[in-house]
């Protein structure tokens, strides 16, 4: 199916259709689905009756990372491994059940909305990388710069 372009690959091993947007698959190559107002804005989308192709979300990404992932790959090097231009850093949120609620293009709107309120309250929109942890009902995140 790869051969005849039904399937592209988004990582080592993973594969989607295609027909997914392209930043749905960016995404998931930085390592996980949308969160925080990326989420929000293809939420917001859906309610008003756009598809997911018509939906435009403004770089730079904020992803959901499993707490358990070793980190997410460098723009430069996705750039040369997938043939892209080379994106924007994304904005990081860590939290295992925070990247697996939803579906696998987004967080959940209730996560979404929990997201936004602790990246904007730390200001974490404001480095070019930014680590934002989502610890379990807790109300705080905090921010470091990855290793």
């Amino acid at each position: 199916m790869r051969d005849y372009g039904v399937l592209q690959p988004v990582r080592q091993g993973w594969h989607c259709t295609s027909d997914l947007p392209a930043v749905h698959r960016l995404a998931w190559r930085f390592g996980g689905p949308l969160a925080c107002v990326s989420a929000l804005r293809l939420h917001e989308g859906r309610a008003s009756g756009l598809s997911d192709r018509e939906i435009v979300i403004e770089e730079p990404l904020h992803i959901a990372i499993p707490r358990n992932a070793v980190g997410a790959p460098s723009p430069e090097l996705l750039a040369r491994r997938w043939g892209i231009p080379v994106p924007q850093p994304p904005v990081l949120h860590w939290g295992t059940d925070d990247a697996r609620s939803g579906d696998r293009r987004a967080v959940s709107a209730d996560v979404a909305h929990r997201q936004a309120a602790i990246c904007r309250s730390i200001d974490a929109c404001d480095t070019p990388v930014t680590r934002v942890s989502h610890d379990a009902g807790s109300e705080r995140g905090g921010r470091a710069r990855p290793p």
